[in-house]
């Protein structure tokens, strides 16, 4: 029994690890699936590189039913099945998980395979990853975003893992920009960005969309033009996009992460939806926000609402008040703290309600300012400039 609570112990400490990841593999485009991920994470954790300096994670199927805590009779087979190239056509594998990254040299995109070779047997996992990237895999000392393995675990969509990462890498550059503090901060993602991103769509070898991907600042438009013209295009509607895949990794990533998400269209000239911005901050580690959650009666609440209502409007909908006043539980201190900061926000909000829920939720003051960013594209191409070493310290500090 001794042993058997051991072995318990030392899969829960494993699942309780963080996990360091390139940021280039983060900002790489490409397709996988969700259990290819987990195993890449869980990898890190018992890599090692063989003579042919190629990268090679080894574990019993034994422990990796312990890790991700899955007793179902299934589980081998689709590890077996992950494993096997003759079966590609009809189910995902390990191989087709492809990486489009710039080279650092001449700025080009190459296509990478991450998976070189996999198999499963005599209850062995053992996977190679492309020696192109042993280096982004072995020596991830700085340029890295530290990951909770126990949080990637518990996510079921592998969008939900991608943009876990992304959001994750993007948050902890925009705070050391901003001397470390814990404030919401706004990314900016064009839709076209996400769904390569997001391995939604792939370039299929078009010349025109690969030297578009090459620029820091592609014509997204242009490239969904042709993605449209070839019957490349998937989630053409973008109500059909924010719904089926943003909100349902938002929602999420809010209950199973550490992350706290709100988010909004991104417009252009208040008209065309053209991409989404979110708005991302660190969930209380105290988690006592809602120990005194006060509760009004209706009479109460019908006074708050009148009262709200007579300072923001016409500023706000009527609509839109409720629907903050009860958000915020009729808290009008915080409802009335958020519009402030929203008010004094520099950046540029379409539609506010996502940051002004954003800022209700974590409770934020003036003292403690939302901070924007216009595009995520200048946030990966300075990282040369900071000293990761330094940020590892104050993150494992956290």
């Amino acid at each position: 029994m001794k042993n058997k609570n051991g072995k318990k112990e030392k899969y829960e400490i494993l699942r309780a690890r963080d996990y360091k990841k390139s940021n280039e593999l983060i900002n790489a485009r490409g397709k996988s699936t969700p259990l290819a991920q987990k195993l890449f994470a869980i990898g890190l954790q018992n890599k090692r590189i063989d003579e042919t300096n190629h990268v090679v994670m080894e574990m019993s199927g034994t422990e990796l039913q312990k890790i991700f805590n899955n007793k179902s009779h299934n589980f081998y087979p689709q590890i077996e099945k992950l494993c096997d190239r003759t079966v590609a056509k009809e189910h995902a594998t390990l191989f087709d998980w492809n990486l489009l990254i710039k080279n650092k040299e001449d700025k080009k995109l190459e296509a990478h395979q991450v998976v070189t070779d996999a198999s499963f047997k005599n209850n062995t996992l053992v996977i190679r990853y492309n020696e192109f990237l042993t280096p982004q895999i072995m020596r991830a000392e700085k340029n890295y975003t530290l990951l909770a393995l126990n949080e990637m675990l518990c996510l079921k969509s592998g969008h939900s893992i991608t943009l876990y990462e992304t959001l994750k890498s993007a948050y902890d550059r925009a705070k050391w920009e901003n001397g470390n503090k814990d404030d919401i901060y706004a990314f900016r993602f064009r839709r076209t960005e996400l769904k390569f991103r997001l391995g939604i769509v792939e370039s299929h070898g078009n010349r025109i969309i690969k030297n578009e991907l090459e620029k820091d600042n592609p014509d997204y438009a242009l490239i969904e033009n042709i993605l449209d013209e070839n019957g490349w295009n998937k989630y053409t509607v973008p109500g059909n996009f924010n719904r089926d895949v943003i909100k349902k990794s938002v929602n999420e990533l809010n209950s199973k992460t550490s992350l706290s998400i709100e988010t909004e269209p991104w417009t252009m000239d208040g008209k065309n939806d053209i991409g989404t911005t979110f708005y991302v901050s660190m969930k209380d580690k105290k988690d006592d926000k809602n120990e005194n959650v006060k509760s009004y009666s209706k009479e109460e609440k019908d006074q708050i609402l009148n009262e709200v209502a007579e300072l923001l409007m016409p500023s706000y909908k009527l609509s839109q008040i409720i629907e903050i006043c009860e958000y915020a539980n009729f808290d009008k201190r915080k409802i009335l703290k958020a519009f402030e900061i929203v008010g004094n926000y520099k950046g540029d909000v379409n539609e506010p309600m996502a940051l002004i829920k954003a800022a209700i939720r974590d409770d934020y003051n003036e003292s403690a300012p939302i901070k924007g960013k216009n595009s995520f594209n200048n946030f990966k191409q300075t990282y040369n400039n900071i000293d990761f070493e330094e940020l590892e310290n104050q993150l494992l500090d956290n």
